[in-house]
C-alpha cells in the first residue's frame, strides 16, 4: 500500500485553513486456481483467476483554494496513475500435457521482493512491464502430494513433485 495526498477539505472552525485528505493505493497480485480432474483422469478442468494492480507513479496536481481574507492558496495534491489487468477463464486440457497461458506484456506487480527460500519472485521487472506466462501441469491426485510432517513445511519431492521453479 502507498499513501498519497488525495485532496483538501476546510478545517472546522478555522477560516482559510485546509486539512490534507490522505488516500491509499493498494497494489499487488492475486492468483486463484480451482482445478478438477475428470473421472477417467484424462482431462483437467481449471478455473484460473488472476488480478494485478500496479502503481506506476503519482502525478502532482496543483489546485487553488480560497484562503483567509480573499487570498488564493495553491495546494498540491496527487493523482495515482495505475496499471492493472485481470484474467478469469476456464480451461480444459489433457492431463498428460502442460497448458501454457500467455497474457502478453502487461504491468507486473509492485516492487521486487524476496520470495520463498530466498528466490526472487517471478514477477520482477525493471520497467514495470513483463511477459506473463503461466504453466499449468497436472501432477496427479493431491493426496499423493502431501506436506511431510517434521520437514518444516517442505514439499514432498521424492515421489511426485508438485511444484517447481522454471527459470
Amino acid at each position: 500500500t502507498s499513501t498519497y495526498v488525495r485532496g483538501v477539505q476546510p478545517s472546522l472552525g478555522n477560516l482559510g485553513v485546509y486539512v490534507l485528505v490522505m488516500g491509499q493505493v493498494f497494489e499487488g497480485f492475486k492468483l486463484e486456481m480451482s482445478p478438477l480432474m475428470s473421472r477417467d483422469q484424462k482431462t483437467v478442468d481449471a478455473v484460473v483467476s488472476c488480478q494485478v494492480e500496479r502503481l506506476e507513479q503519482f502525478v502532482p496536481v496543483s489546485i487553488e483554494v480560497p484562503g483567509y481574507n480573499r487570498q488564493v492558496q495553491s495546494v498540491q495534491i496527487q493523482t495515482p496513475q495505475m496499471s492493472s489487468w485481470a484474467l478469469k477463464e476456464r480451461f480444459r486440457w489433457p492431463s498428460d500435457k502442460v497448458l501454457l497461458l500467455s497474457r502478453g506484456v502487461v504491468a507486473s506487480p509492485g516492487p521486487t521482493q524476496q520470495g520463498l527460500m530466498g528466490v526472487r519472485e517471478l514477477f520482477t521487472s525493471t520497467t514495470g512491464r513483463a511477459e506473463v506466462l503461466l504453466f499449468l501441469e497436472s501432477r496427479g491426485k493431491a493426496s499423493e502430494n502431501i506436506i511431510l510432517p517434521g520437514r518444516e513445511g517442505s514439499i514432498q519431492r521424492e515421489t511426485n513433485p508438485r511444484y517447481r521453479l522454471i527459470k
